[in-house]
């Protein structure tokens, strides 16, 4: 194989010196030509050397050290020349002659060191070429928009493309989170730079490669032209620290996630909240009712099995996005991202209804309490665990088998009621004024006259009629707000519809449970209206005060 590319090589060549010969050939007949015409014009000038200086130095280029004969026969011929015309003899002719010589010494010279230069500028790229291909690491180069020009064989080995299917494709289509890389380019792009990064790639078979990669610019007259690269394979490394990391924050027993675990991702949660103050989370404490009575009972062993399942059924329950984790004991806990606390409390009712209707071997039938709050912007990781916790707790103390929600506005929802709301709530306009103490009324009489377990019909009703006057209390204060100009008239009304879904959800997951605890809904209710006239009423209140 070597020697026929050698041979097609030295035919190549020698198909390329006969052409340049005939073209310096053809090039002297022309100029003989037109040597002889100047001559019949103007006889005795000395025109001859000067147009032969042309192809002395192409063959100087071409042929090198061979143009020497051609120069030789040129100053011969000149020779003849100059002494046919019967010219006294002077110093003009070996002038002429010197300067041949000379012209074809410095351009043979020059082609001399031209063609050292590129063959070892050929050994070099031989060199590299043969270094980059069988490299075990990837090594390529790209334009200044990311787009592959070169890259080495063994990519194929690693990820699985040819060097023809990647290359004239963008070098960030192959990674996983190219956005992030994209502007750290640009920033090496700028600055000349160079740029390490540990990138997860992604294989032909999309599977998760993960690289070292060392970015270097290059550059040409001061300017940024490309950027070489070269990527060593870590992914192994990287998943035995997965695997090891996975093992550190395991539950041994039940194979979930364990409270270290669960701990690192409320701190993700608070972090995305505090970039994002309308991002919702919620969190839902789980305890089994009676767990000591079913080790005291049936053993250790059968606890264990109950403590798999129960962590099985949660499991199966949540989104595949939800993060559940056991707590300590026989404690569990949940938390639902992007989720607030109406969506919550359906997953909490769904959760307690799987458990309560599972069959356990040997143990039968048994149930779970749940504490449950939604986040409190600014509110500190060990406060909120203590808000949930004390949820648990109004859990146990309602009898078990059941949901309670931890209420930021008073720890005791009954205390509300002695709050003289007219100092903090009152806007200056009656109408508005009164529908508000209508509606905390409403719900008031509710906690007053029912136990707190209390039929599907009576609480659907309940919840319809304090929806209905919702509405009309929208419409009316949406009037008032067009009338006064408020400027974000657009927004409230936007809350005033989110408020409405709100409580027909509330209704829809109460019509699914059958049952619900009357101070759980009142909690959710004063979060609902309360917690609207604090955060939003209060921003239009200027604009009746001031007119007073």
């Amino acid at each position: 194989m070597s020697n026929h590319l050698t041979k097609n090589k030295e035919q190549k060549l020698k198909k390329q010196d006969t052409i340049r010969l005939l073209l310096v050939l053809l090039l002297l007949l022309f100029l003989l030509f037109i040597s002889y015409i100047m001559d019949m014009m103007s006889p005795g000038e000395n025109t001859f050397t000067h147009l032969f200086y042309i192809p002395v130095m192409l063959s100087a280029a071409w042929f090198r050290k061979k143009a020497y004969i051609l120069t030789i026969v040129l100053s011969i011929f000149h020779l003849f020349h100059e002494f046919g015309y019967h010219q006294p003899l002077s110093f003009d002719p070996a002038i002429r002659i010197l300067a041949l010589f000379v012209i074809t010494y410095v351009m043979v010279s020059l082609s001399e060191k031209n063609k050292s230069l590129q063959e070892s500028l050929v050994t070099q790229l031989s060199t590299v070429q043969l270094t980059t291909d069988s490299a075990g690491d990837i090594i390529g180069r790209c334009d200044s928009n990311g787009n592959i020009v070169y890259i080495s064989p063994s990519v194929e080995r690693i990820l699985g493309y040819s060097q023809d299917e990647m290359k004239n494709h963008s070098i960030f289509d192959y990674m996983l989170d190219p956005e992030k890389i994209q502007k750290l380019l640009i920033e090496l792009l700028s600055t000349s730079d160079e740029l390490r990064e540990e990138i997860q790639f992604l294989s032909k078979s999309n599977c998760s490669v993960y690289m070292n990669t060392v970015f270097s610019s290059i550059k040409y007259n001061e300017a940024v032209t490309g950027v070489v690269f070269m990527c060593h394979d870590v992914s192994e490394r990287i998943y035995d620290e997965i695997s090891v990391k996975e093992e550190l924050y395991l539950d041994e027993l039940t194979k979930i996630h364990n409270r270290k675990y669960i701990d690192e991702v409320f701190k993700q949660e608070i972090a995305h909240n505090d970039k994002d103050p309308q991002y919702p989370f919620s969190i839902l404490m789980l305890d089994i009712d009676h767990f000591k009575h079913v080790n005291d009972t049936f053993g250790h062993p059968e606890g264990d099995q109950v403590l798999i399942k129960i962590a099985d059924i949660m499991k199966n329950a949540l989104r595949s996005n939800d993060y559940l984790a056991r707590y300590g004991g026989e404690e569990f806990l949940i938390i639902l991202p992007n989720t607030d606390i109406f969506i919550a409390w359906d997953v909490a009712e769904r959760i307690r209804k799987k458990i309560a209707m599972y069959s356990f071997p040997k143990v039968n039938h048994l149930t779970i309490s749940i504490g449950l709050t939604a986040y409190i912007p600014n509110t500190t990781q060990q406060k909120t665990y203590e808000y949930v916790d004390q949820a648990l707790y109004m859990a146990k103390n309602r009898g078990r088998n059941c949901v309670a929600i931890f209420s930021h506005f008073n720890q005791n929802v009954l205390d509300i009621l002695e709050v003289n709301w007219e100092k903090e709530y009152t806007c200056g306009e009656d109408k508005i004024d009164e529908q508000h103490i209508k509606l905390i009324q409403k719900i008031n009489s509710f906690v007053k006259n029912h136990q707190e377990k209390i039929t599907v019909s009576e609480l659907t009703y309940l919840l319809s009629d304090i929806n209905k006057d919702l509405m009309s209390h929208f419409t009316f204060e949406e009037y008032l707000l067009r009338k006064y100009n408020y400027p974000n008239l657009g927004e409230h009304e936007r809350i005033h519809n989110q408020i409405i879904a709100d409580v027909e959800h509330v209704i829809t997951v109460c019509r699914r449970h059958k049952m619900i605890d009357s101070v759980l809904l009142y909690q959710m209710l004063l979060d609902i209206i309360i917690g609207h006239m604090e955060t939003e009423d209060k921003k239009f209140f200027y604009l009746f005060q001031d007119k007073q």
